[in-house]
């Protein structure tokens, strides 16, 4: 969903709303998210969210940071040239070196994505207590950031540090607001990748940052557990290369489930496991693929 584009209907459809670099939230869109968040809504943002005017002005504080449940302190990156290997991309100018602080033309440069930074990319660690909002993460699980892009330092009012950098700034925090949550990741930009795919057309598969992919998926599990929901649809056992896409068709009464294959050397989606938990008094009837009618075998456990 567009920000700018943000109704009390549209988000009403969702449970999870991962909000990423939208440094520019209005008085309105504000208004709009903690209704949702305090109603149960469980909110995912990063560094900058909610921290400049529509002037592109940075704010002394984040407009949400009641429902972030902290205070932003400034930003914190390296700009020592002898540490940055991060690389950015001028529309037609030579690749230059990325540049700490949040001055627009910093963060205007298109990120080199093709190579991986070495001497610029810096850690940070999950802790103990987190195991109860971040299910599949082990405690002491260690992230990688590109340092020159930053992080915010941050003051935690009622939020929970769930992840810190190396100096005890929290990477990640967890806020209770009412019925709903809300997750910071501090890093400015913290899913940034870097290889990407052999696809000719369209490089849709990326190698992240380490750990992050999952760090993010934790968070919507997290997220799911507070609400007492679920995946609408989970695949297990294949590649980290294979897109999964879901669609309704009320009309038809089924869901469409579509596993897209990115990787050029792999022969075909095999060996996975499909998943897919009902609602309240209905069943699976059926799998099966559409063009051919072929029937997959169908096993019921606990709904």
């Amino acid at each position: 969903i567009w920000t700018e584009t943000l109704t009390p209907e549209k988000l009403a459809r969702y449970r999870i709303l991962v909000l990423f670099d939208a440094k520019i939230i209005t008085d309105g869109q504000a208004a709009l998210l903690r209704k949702w968040v305090n109603n149960g809504g469980v909110l995912i943002a990063n560094g900058t969210t909610s921290l400049f005017t529509q002037g592109t002005v940075p704010r002394k504080n984040y407009l949400l940071a009641g429902l972030f449940g902290l205070d932003y302190l400034g930003n914190v990156g390296v700009n020592d040239p002898e540490r940055i290997d991060t690389y950015g991309i001028k529309r037609g100018q030579a690749s230059v070196k990325a540049v700490s602080g949040l001055a627009p033309e910093n963060f205007r440069p298109f990120v080199h994505r093709a190579v991986k930074p070495v001497k610029s990319l810096g850690l940070y660690k999950v802790t103990e207590k987190a195991a109860a909002f971040l299910p599949r993460i082990v405690p002491g699980t260690v992230c990688e950031y590109d340092m020159p892009l930053g992080y915010s330092k941050v003051k935690p009012a009622s939020a929970q540090v769930l992840a810190s950098f190396s100096n005890g700034d929290p990477a990640l925090t967890l806020n209770r607001v009412s019925k709903g949550l809300c997750y910071f990741w501090t890093p400015n930009f913290p899913a940034l990748s870097h290889t990407s795919s052999e696809w000719e057309m369209s490089p849709n598969g990326y190698d992240f940052w380490m750990n992050v992919r999952e760090l993010l998926e934790a968070m919507v599990r997290g997220g799911l557990a507070h609400q007492g929901g679920k995946l609408p649809v989970e695949v297990t056992g294949i590649s980290k290369e294979v897109e999964v896409t879901v669609r309704q068709q009320p009309e038809q009464n089924r869901w469409m489930i579509h596993l897209l294959d990115y990787d050029t050397k792999s022969n075909g989606v095999k060996g996975g496991a499909l998943t897919v938990p009902t609602h309240a008094g209905k069943k699976v009837k059926r799998i099966f693929y559409p063009d051919t009618s072929t029937e997959l075998k169908l096993t019921t456990v606990e709904n």
